[in-house]
């Protein structure tokens, strides 16, 4: 089954209630998310492979209210759910993790739906676990370790977006300094995140880039005032 794009909030909660027998898979995911454009193929690939649920893809830009009330705060979040029910959640672009999950639900799924088809039993398929993903590697960088490396999107004070690569253990302090030293730069900023909405006032800028959640969707405003 193809993967659905979310339109609307009435459509997502179609999907997400008691009254879908289905499970339903559901990628919360930003444009501007590196790792999130990396799984679209996977999660692709998942949707083919376990037909007989809904994939479904929510822009958290786009439907805030959604991804509020699903609790999501960093990019990709994937959640399962069984009849309203949430069966499992996986915070970052760990599909092997989320297809475990899958086939736990997806057989359950089966035992009382009559469709789709039970783990190993589709065309082509076997009864062994599944074969770890080539690219995991990969897609969770931000996600291990003390310390690792982070691209930092900052939309500066006249629309332009920079990317800069900071550490998971650098502060708000150090982006703010970074900001400041580029050309043109007001004298009074503040820096904001788009989501969940906040802004940045002088004495949180100790916190760390992980403690805020940015080191696997990082995406800032330098903003001229307060004011969100």
């Amino acid at each position: 089954m193809a993967v659905i794009h979310i339109g609307s909030e009435s459509e997502y909660n179609g999907y997400v209630s008691r009254s879908n027998k289905k499970l339903v898979v559901v990628d919360f995911f930003a444009t501007w998310c590196g790792p999130c454009k990396m799984v679209e193929g996977p999660y692709e690939n998942l949707s083919q492979k376990y037909s007989g649920a809904n994939f479904l893809k929510v822009d958290v830009d786009q439907h805030q209210g959604i991804s509020s009330t699903a609790g999501v705060t960093a990019m990709p979040t994937f959640q399962v759910y069984l009849q309203g029910e949430l069966k499992g959640s996986v915070r970052g672009a760990n599909l092997n993790e989320l297809e475990s999950i899958i086939m736990t639900h997806y057989k359950n799924f089966d035992s009382f739906s009559g469709t789709g088809s039970k783990l190993g039993s589709g065309p082509g398929q076997s009864s062994q676990a599944s074969t770890p993903n080539p690219f995991s590697a990969l897609l969770q960088p931000n996600l291990v370790g003390p310390e690792v490396e982070c691209e930092l999107c900052v939309r500066t004070w006249d629309n332009k977006t920079l990317k800069h690569t900071f550490l998971s253990t650098d502060t708000l302090e150090t982006v703010h300094s970074w900001v400041a030293s580029l050309p043109g730069a007001p004298e009074k900023f503040w820096l904001a995140n788009t989501f969940p909405r906040k802004i940045y006032q002088d004495d949180q800028l100790g916190s760390t880039l992980r403690e805020e959640g940015l080191i696997s969707r990082g995406q800032l405003l330098v903003k001229l005032n307060n004011q969100i």
